[in-house]
């Protein structure tokens, strides 16, 4: 994904996998089931991102802070750093595909 480049799905209906040996740059991403962010890290410097379900894989740091972001259930595994979140309204710790949960550095949250 470009900087600066926004993804629209429809009714969350599709699902959406990002990855990459680099940091991940996230926009805009709305209207996705299923987001999977695997890469070494993620940062949002603008933008929101809306999905049913985000996944976060890989050895970075995550920081996925703007206050317009919307999910419903959130999942990571392996993450080698911190992890920064914020949601608009209610958000779930649970099951994201295969993972359950949020492990940081090899320690569950």
């Amino acid at each position: 994904m470009l900087p600066g480049s926004s993804i629209i799905g429809n009714n969350n209906n599709r699902d959406l996998s990002i990855s990459g040996s680099g940091a991940s740059i996230i926009r805009s991403i709305s209207g996705i089931k299923d987001l999977i962010i695997n890469s070494a890290g993620a940062s949002q410097p603008d933008g929101a991102l809306s999905a049913k379900n985000l996944l976060l894989q890989g050895a970075g740091v995550f920081i996925l802070n703007r206050p317009a972001n919307d999910v419903d259930t959130i999942a990571a595994d392996s993450l080698g750093g911190p992890l920064t979140f914020n949601d608009i309204d209610g958000l779930a710790i649970g099951r994201v595909n295969s993972i359950n949960g949020i492990t940081i550095n090899n320690n569950d949250l």
